[in-house]
């Protein structure tokens, strides 16, 4: 019992799930990092990019691009660095597709929290980048957003609708 209460003391992204506010202090405290990585992913020359933070390797981080070219080496020692920065802040994974940018902040089995770039300014709705999506709220600059995924949520709502 002593292990938990110092886990949610000193080391509360592991259990807490975080909430607008808290993801707000997030997005600010790594802003740039953010913005950087935002226009490297899209730019570069893949549709789909997935990058978790098992996909570093030492100073070496790659990102999965799909099926056909699999895992892709990053080159620029620049966006290394942030993509490292991130996730010794604790964010667990980074996702690019057609309509945003998506940066996991938290997450359990069926649930995920993070903060999402709308490439197009709209608010996002469930989409192949966040197939379980439940809520989003704007964050304080634009085209930024922090979402909600909740399977078991998103599954009632499926089965209302029908």
């Amino acid at each position: 019992m002593a292990f938990f209460a110092f886990v949610d003391v000193f080391l509360p992204w592991i259990t807490q799930q975080p909430t607008l506010d808290r993801t707000e202090r997030d997005f600010q405290a790594n802003r740039e990092s953010l913005y950087i990585i935002v226009r490297y992913l899209t730019y570069s020359d893949y549709d789909n990019i997935s990058i978790c933070h098992n996909d570093i390797e030492g100073d070496n981080v790659k990102m999965f691009t799909g099926l056909e070219t699999g895992y892709v080496p990053i080159d620029d020692n620049n966006i290394i660095e942030m993509i490292q920065l991130l996730f010794q802040h604790g964010f667990k994974g980074i996702s690019k597709m057609e309509e945003g940018v998506s940066f996991l902040r938290w997450s359990t089995k069926d649930h995920g929290r993070g903060i999402v770039y709308s490439i197009d300014g709209s608010k996002p709705t469930e989409s192949s980048l966040l197939p379980f999506l439940t809520e989003t709220e704007a964050l304080t600059e634009d085209n930024w957003y922090f979402y909600v995924e909740n399977f078991s949520e998103w599954k009632s709502l499926r089965n209302q609708q029908q």
